[in-house]
């Protein structure tokens, strides 16, 4: 069982349109397993990322066979421009008892301290 999180940028005239910009995505024991910038296609020029194409297939190796769950993973998924089976994904905004227990503000690459 994996927690994936994307971070957006916002890309085109006035970042009117979203491009993936990170992925992070820890275990169920919140141990990093993957957390890399992402270099948006329509970026020409972005030092410390890593090509789309190279980060989209080391997420797809990473989470293949996994129970994949996360605050609304679907997004996470179409920013990737992966398709995954819906009886994989939890999705966390759909079970409203966990609104309860859990911080809203945090994502998956900063659930343990220093990242």
């Amino acid at each position: 069982m994996h927690t994936i999180d994307c971070e957006m940028v916002g890309v085109g005239y006035m970042g009117s349109e979203s491009a993936l910009a990170r992925v992070s995505i820890v275990n169920y024991y919140g141990e990093k397993l993957f957390d890399k910038f992402v270099k948006p296609k329509e970026i020409t020029l972005f030092l410390i990322a890593t090509d789309f194409d190279k980060v989209q297939r080391e997420v797809q190796e990473l989470l293949k066979e996994k129970l994949i769950i996360g605050q609304s993973p679907g997004f996470d998924f179409k920013a990737l421009e992966l398709e995954w089976p819906a009886t994989a994904i939890r999705d966390t905004a759909q079970y409203y008892y966990l609104s309860f227990f859990l911080d809203r503000t945090d994502h998956a690459g900063s659930q343990k301290q220093g990242y």
